[in-house]
């Protein structure tokens, strides 16, 4: 589960820092942008007719935490096909019914409630960091210029060429936000009630991840020195 927090940050993450995206090569922006549309038709489909109440909020922010344990969804379900398998898997996973009804929680509602906050506020701050964006790009569109003093013309303009498709394909990632519902007028009350829990929620979700990623790798690294 705790790859599901991670996976959505990350796609989220392309579409407001433009000037990583500039970095990138072509083929990889374009498989980034179709991950993405694929990623939100999953979340849509997922969550379809799914609005959050109070209950639900106060359900997520009371067990999110706990349910992160059983691992019910792959951590590395990059596609989204896999990611919609691993969704609809959890639900007939016996570990994760007993889990949601021995906290009186219905198991399917609360899986699906809980990927409604956390697209949604995942959305919200990506939205926010719009401002962020727009001055990487023109710190990116400086940098291009500078460095175009200094290479021949062909290379100023490929290099021209990037970051007008990666702005390009920023934007259209940008429009396939537009594909998840809006909030209601009741959603969007209680997000900003409880922003500062989900947020802490879903920092430390993020936290605990790369923290099992760091020693994963170190206790690799150890293996290879002593192979």
């Amino acid at each position: 589960m705790r790859g599901t927090v991670v996976g959505l940050m990350a796609l989220l993450a392309l579409v407001a820092g433009t000037g990583w995206v500039a970095q990138t090569a072509e083929p990889t922006m374009e498989s980034a942008a179709a991950a993405y549309s694929e990623w939100i038709d999953a979340m849509v489909e997922f969550t379809r007719g799914v609005e959050i109440d109070e209950k639900g909020m106060r359900a997520f922010l009371d067990h999110w935490g706990a349910l992160n344990e059983l691992d019910v969804v792959e951590s590395d379900d990059e596609d989204a096909a896999e990611f919609t398998e691993s969704l609809h898997e959890a639900l007939t996973d016996p570990r994760y019914r007993s889990w949601a009804e021995g906290r009186e929680l219905e198991p399917k509602k609360f899986l699906q409630t809980s990927m409604r906050i956390m697209s949604l506020f995942m959305v919200q701050q990506t939205e926010g960091q719009r401002a962020l964006a727009a001055q990487e790009w023109k710190d990116y569109s400086a940098v291009v210029e500078e460095q175009c003093a200094h290479v021949d013309e062909q290379t100023c303009r490929q290099m021209r060429q990037g970051l007008a498709d990666s702005k390009a394909m920023g934007e259209a990632m940008q429009k396939t936000l537009a594909k998840l519902p809006p909030p209601s007028a009741q959603e969007q009350a209680l997000l900003e009630r409880y922003a500062a829990e989900v947020e802490a929620l879903m920092e430390g979700d993020d936290d605990d991840y790369e923290d099992e990623d760091y020693y994963e790798d170190d206790d690799s690294n150890d293996d290879d020195d002593n192979s």
